[in-house]
């Protein structure tokens, strides 16, 4: 740009931008929820949600009144506008906390969405002068912070399938089972035992999400080593 006054009417469209984007991320996340009936991760992921933003919000209001000086000029600075900064962000906060919840766990897109619009949020906060790295840390980290104390205080939903969903799915490509039984388990699979219909014995073995990712670790630990 070649004038001051169109490089920052620039940058505010593109922080208005992120911002559009930061209000469709809560709507997103519940309805993927939704269309996999997690219902009650839902209740618990608007309840950290709504909780942390009141949170931080509350912080932004009353912060200024008790922080010290040195700590406030490091939270805030002058925006292109001339005005201060804010010392945190509840958007952020409640879209973080709604977001650590659920984890995002097997949905990768939707994963890499999320995080990747609120990295891009705070990068166009930085551009245009309007947080301060530290404020934003201390909004992220307080929204990771109230997500993940509901998960852990309310509990998640085992994403594991179970033996009964184990024989549906063996069902489903023409493997219908007359016997299953669980046999052992180890840091990488689960085995089963089991018998078709016609009498054929099968061993089974089950490897779930958290298992692969775990196993994939110690797969590099062993080609490091």
């Amino acid at each position: 740009c070649t004038e001051a006054s169109a490089c920052r009417r620039g940058r505010q469209a593109a922080a208005h931008a992120a911002l559009a984007l930061l209000l469709l991320l809560p709507p997103l996340i519940l309805a993927d929820l939704a269309i996999r009936r997690r219902w009650r991760t839902i209740a618990v992921a608007a309840a950290a949600g709504v909780t942390a933003w009141l949170v931080a919000y509350a912080f932004s209001v009353l912060g200024p009144e008790f922080l010290s000086d040195p700590l406030l000029d490091a939270l805030t600075t002058s925006s292109a506008g001339g005005s201060g900064t804010p010392v945190a962000f509840p958007l952020l906060t409640a879209v973080v906390a709604l977001a650590s919840v659920d984890g995002l766990r097997g949905r990768p897109r939707l994963a890499v969405g999320v995080w990747g619009s609120l990295v891009g949020f705070t990068i166009l906060l930085l551009f245009d002068q309007s947080a301060t790295p530290l404020a934003l840390a201390v909004s992220a980290s307080g929204g990771r912070t109230v997500g993940l104390a509901f998960r852990y205080g309310f509990g998640t939903v085992n994403p594991r399938p179970n033996g009964a969903e184990v024989a549906q799915s063996l069902a489903s490509v023409a493997l219908p089972l007359a016997y299953l039984e669980w046999d052992s388990e180890s840091d990488d699979e689960r085995h089963y035992i089991g018998r078709t219909l016609d009498g054929r014995g099968l061993d089974i073995r089950v490897i779930d999400r958290d298992r692969r990712s775990a196993g994939l670790i110690y797969q590099l630990y062993r080609r490091m080593r």
